[in-house]
């Protein structure tokens, strides 16, 4: 290893490259974005295409197929689910990971661009995020002196166009309040009179209002442009606005309609602890970074509160939640480290040796972040953790030179030079095989499929950074600064002969200015580290009286000597009862695997459940103010039982900004718990105020780990034909709705509002002249109304809104009687069509360009392989036709691919583990005996998890994977050096392995313990995202502790099995 003779003879060269990789580090460390989660949402796009007034089933067959058909080609496609809601077609499409994003909005573009839409729809919007998917922000306004529609104006003229311009940001929805609008309130009986119609006003307007180019000319001063100003500049000229009737009559506008100003019905009421107020909830686009997103958009908001005077507060912030969990496993390493600082010193008991090798932490940590920028890895919850877990590992390597220096100069050489060369050339080759079978269990990630393989990829790629850092650290600069630290002091006066400088390496420099920069490096390097041990003397000594750190110092030595003498005795004795402890293990392993049957099994930790959305969704018909006031009332009782400390409530839904695509329910609340409240009593107690309101239904949703979390329970249920789809779907939801751990039942395939079904007659409408579309366009103006152009009004810009008076065809039997003009006269819609009431759906969902019916569901207990188990046995029993079939998807689907591509990657990494150690002791045979220790962590793993209440999850099982690296460590070091006593100082087999086993159990037990207590904080901390960290702390934990005890014992018993009279 020529880079430990160049580190050790040229000193003040690797002190500058460790002093740039730290710079450059830092650097990196404030460019890294910050996350939750990895990155593991798909590219997505979303088209949005409005079409007014026009039930699901049309909005399907009219937009969302053709849209469909088109766009299934487009390359890198992966997923596609389109939602037809009434007046509203949603397809959410799904990239795969390498797609260029921005080159399929292109195609995207061309594609719509192509495909006849219907005249009066409006144009396809493209929208790059996933409607499903939670606002990263949600924003109540209120105002002393504004009324609501006021707040609503100014976010939706002002505050909406300032955030849009915000890198990241998608989409802003304005929720409570209502528009202004100018109205154009026309006299349905006066216009019959005069053979007009709603329609024709509404051209004639259309007409009106608009401002003209015509070119320029050119006078000897310059060129001028000619523009025709045709705007409304007061309401007098919206009044006195000439109409043509079709006998060429002149009327003005004033003397068939009434023409106000005044605020539009509200669509949605909303209201924040009981207060009304408006909200804008703000979505990110794909891929965004929240946490900088979120710090954006509140510099907006204090530069628009100061402009117009607004109060407002933040009920949701997405980043808070992120920026704590972060600092919490930042928190958690930290406290690691100094853990692992401490138990070094109380093995070593010396200052020196501890702080260069806890000098290793900060340097390979700070690598870490150079790795990670370049690689493109974000901080978060993953990384971190990955950076936690390596936190005791990275000293590992470290500890393992350092002993092998002190011994050597103890035993061989006097030198230090020479010691710190040979002593870590002696024991080189093996923290090399050690760090690399640690690292190889990573590179199966290429094959974890699914969420798993994006989960593990940024812990995989952190923890090796971690440690190609620390085995450099450990060769590099251990053996530099081991050879500086315990130099002999020159005598003042003396003199360097040249060979000194060559042996020092120091001939490029003169001896003073390399006597000083030496120091002040060794200063810098050491100074945080010296500070924490001499706080700790000086905190736990008394003046005059034997230090409490010498006892504990002492004591824990005498202790190590207890052990070591109990280890010697287990050790010979298991030995002798070989067979004993060969079946003892065994029957530890049966009664852990006894135990894991009574571990729960789920996708993934549930997280942050201080705060929930509940969906309500009421009876048909519901008066309205009862509505109100039951939500009014659940307010009211979170506040007043001092549970929550945030309940926003909303009651209807802004027809023109929703693209909500899986919420239909009439009534939506957010609860935000108090600081101290069990969250189950909370959600208990709100559950409880919800089962005694009457007429409803509802479901709880809890914020999700990541974007692109599925339903817990989702059943697919795919056919053709409606009617049936809903029957087979009430079918399946009654049975499972037995199941006592299902909670949270929905159904996407309901009954929506009433609906009235014209049928034309074709015949009859080609005897008056008459086409569908036409009689589309006239009933729409005269029921609802439509927007024309724009109105200046006193600087606020206001729809101008043509309407038939009191809505004359709000009631069926008016609605029959409706007349149009025609050629030969008047006609009744009721002589061209058949007009009945009926239900339809109130939304229309498509997967892969098949109806789909969802079935969605939470559960409260147990283990989720279980209850889909128990869900297919019940669908199972049903008859169902053979043009239908059911499909499961959700987590349970999710779990089932990336637990097998999870298991496999355990399989091939022990394979590739094998690979090393045999390369390693040029054996076959002796890799097999270090694998054994792999199964067997599995006992500690499901003891520490059955014991602490964890799951088996993603998390726990990545930790699985990395165990498979980790608990070999031990094994290579030590049967490298029973190895070594055999075969260069001729020792039989067992008095090398007991040796072997004494020698090396320092060691072995200093590089477990700071391991585990690394990752100790990580276990036990609480704080945001910590039900994240934990599982795969324990697993870590559990199964390094329980295959260190059976290294110690196991692996020595089955090298005697094996080398069974060899020396």
């Amino acid at each position: 290893m020529k880079i430990v003779d160049i580190s050790v003879k040229r000193p003040v060269t690797t002190a500058m490259i460790t002093l740039a990789v730290i710079v450059f580090g830092l650097i990196s460390l404030d460019k890294l974005p910050i996350n939750l989660m990895p990155d593991i949402s798909y590219p997505t796009i979303t088209v949005k295409t409005d079409w007014e007034g026009v039930a699901p089933e049309e909005i399907e067959e009219q937009l969302t197929k053709p849209i469909e058909e088109n766009v299934a080609i487009m390359n890198g496609l992966q997923n596609m689910v389109s939602y037809s809601k009434p007046g509203m077609s949603i397809i959410t499409l799904e990239f795969n990971w390498d797609t260029d994003i921005d080159n399929s909005v292109l195609n995207l573009r061309e594609i719509l661009s192509r495909i006849d839409f219907p005249d009066d729809a409006e144009n396809p919007q493209i929208l790059r995020y996933n409607p499903n998917l939670e606002p990263i922000m949600q924003i109540a306004f209120s105002s002393e002196k504004d009324t609501l529609t006021d707040i609503r104006m100014l976010l939706k003229d002002n505050l909406k166009d300032n955030l849009l311009t915000l890198n990241g940001v998608a989409s802003l929805n304005v929720k409570g309040g209502s528009d202004r609008n100018l109205f154009i309130e026309l006299d349905t009986l006066k216009l019959s009179a005069l053979n007009l119609s709603v329609s024709d006003i509404y051209q004639q307007l259309n007409q009106e209002n608009e401002s003209f180019s015509a070119g320029q000319i050119e006078q000897e001063e310059g060129e001028y442009l000619i523009r025709l100003l045709n705007k409304f500049e007061n309401l007098d000229d919206v009044k006195n606005l000439i109409i043509t009737t079709k006998d060429n009559k002149k009327i003005l506008l004033k003397s068939i309609a009434d023409i106000y100003v005044e605020k539009e019905k509200e669509q949605s009421i909303t209201k924040l602890n009981g207060q009304r107020a408006v909200f804008t909830e703000v979505y990110k686009t794909s891929g965004a970074n929240t946490v900088t997103v979120a710090g954006e958009i509140k510099r907006e908001l204090a530069n628009f509160k100061n402009n117009f005077d607004l109060d407002y507060s933040i009920v949701k912030d997405k980043s808070v939640f992120i920026s704590s969990s972060i600092k919490s496993v930042f928190s958690s390493a930290i406290y690691g480290g100094i853990l692992a600082i401490i138990i070094l010193y109380l093995f070593l008991r010396d200052k020196k040796p501890t702080m260069i090798i806890a000098g290793a932490i900060p340097i390979s940590i700070i690598a870490v972040f150079l790795g990670m920028y370049l690689k493109g890895i974000s901080l978060n919850i993953m990384s971190i953790g990955g950076l936690a877990l390596g936190v005791g590992m990275l000293v590992d390597s470290s500890i393992v030179v350092l002993e092998s220096i002190d011994r050597v100069k103890k035993e061989k050489y006097d030198n230090l030079k020479k010691s710190s060369i040979y002593g870590t050339k002696l024991v080189g080759t093996a923290i090399l095989a050690s760090t690399l079978t640690t690292i190889s269990v990573f590179l199966p990630i290429v094959f974890v499929e699914g969420i798993a393989g994006k989960l593990f990829a940024d812990q995989a790629f952190t923890v090796a950074f971690a440690l190609i850092a620390s085995l450099i650290v450990s060769i590099s600069v251990i053996p530099m600064v081991s050879a500086l630290s315990f130099k002999r002091k020159r005598l003042v006066g003396d003199e360097m002969t040249e060979v000194d400088r060559k042996e020092e390496g120091t001939i490029y420099l003169p001896e003073k200015i390399l006597k000083r920069i030496l120091s002040f490096l060794k200063k810098i390097y050491v100074i945080i580290l010296v500070f924490i041990l001499r706080l700790i003397k000086k905190v736990t000594s008394f003046k005059g009286k034997k230090g409490v750190l010498e006892s504990v110092l002492n004591g824990f030595e005498e202790g190590f000597n207890r052990l070591q003498k109990y280890y010697n005795n287990i050790l010979e004795k298991a030995l002798h009862n070989r067979k004993k402890v060969l079946i003892y293990a065994g029957i530890l392993f049966v009664v852990s695997f006894i135990l894991f049957q009574f571990l729960d099994v789920e996708m993934m930790p549930k997280v942050n459940r201080d705060e929930f959305t509940i969906y309500v969704s009421t009876e048909k018909n519901m008066d309205k103010n009862l509505i109100e006031s039951m939500v009014d009332d659940f307010v009211v009782q979170m506040k007043k039982s001092e549970m929550a400390d945030i309940v926003y409530s909303r009651i209807g839904e802004e027809e023109e900004e929703t693209v909500e695509v899986q919420n239909e329910e009439t009534i939506q609340l957010y609860v935000r718990l108090n600081e101290g409240i069990n969250p189950n009593k909370g959600i208990e107690y709100a559950r409880n105020l919800l089962e005694n309101m009457p007429g409803i239904e509802y479901k709880l949703e809890f914020p999700k780990v990541f974007e692109t979390q599925m339903n817990p329970i989702q059943v697919e249920i795919y056919g053709d034909d409606l009617d049936s789809l809903k029957n087979i779907t009430e079918k399946i939801k009654n049975k499972i709705s037995q199941n006592k751990k299902l909670e949270d039942i929905r159904v996407t395939l309901r009954d929506g509002k009433p609906e009235v079904a014209i049928k034309f007659n074709r015949d009859k409408l080609a005897k008056y002249n008459l086409d569908v579309r036409t009689i589309s366009r006239m009933l729409e103006l005269e029921i609802k109304g439509d927007t024309t152009n724009k109105y200046d009004y006193r600087g606020e810009e206001l729809d101008i809104k043509v309407i038939g008076r009191g809505r004359t065809l709000q009631t069926y039997r008016r609605l029959k009687d409706f007349s149009m003009n025609t050629s030969s006269g008047k006609v009744l819609l009721d002589n061209v069509a058949d007009i009945k009431l009926i239900t339809g759906p109130s939304s229309i969902t498509r997967k892969g360009q098949e109806r789909v019916s969802l079935i969605t569901a939470n559960y409260t207990r147990g283990s989720l392989n279980t209850i889909i188990s128990d869900i297919k046995k019940v669908v199972n029993n049903q008859d169902i036709p053979s043009n239908f079939r059911i499909e499961f998807g959700g987590q349970s689907e999710e779990m089932k691919k990336s637990g097998s591509s999870l298991t496999f990657a355990i399989f091939l990494a022990i394979f590739l583990v094998y690979i090393v150690m045999a390369s390693q002791f040029e054996s076959l045979v002796h890799p097999f005996i270090i694998i054994f220790s792999i199964p067997f962590s599995l006992i500690g793993v499901i003891i520490a998890l059955f014991i602490t209440g964890n799951s088996i999850n993603i998390i726990s099982l990545i930790g699985l994977v990395m165990l498979a690296g980790i608990v070999v460590n031990n094994g290579i070091v030590l049967v490298d050096y029973i190895n070594h006593l055999i075969r260069n100082e001729n020792m039989e087999v067992i008095p090398a392995i007991i040796k072997g086993g004494n020698v090396r159990l320092r060691p072995i037990m200093m590089t477990t313990l700071t391991t585990v207590l690394g990752l100790v904080p990580m276990a036990i901390l609480g704080g945001n995202g910590s039900e994240l960290r934990s599982p795969l702390a324990w697993t870590v934990i559990g199964g390094l502790l329980s295959s260190t005890a059976l290294t110690l014992v196991f692996i020595p018993v089955v090298y005697s099995f094996l080398e069974k009279g060899n020396k």
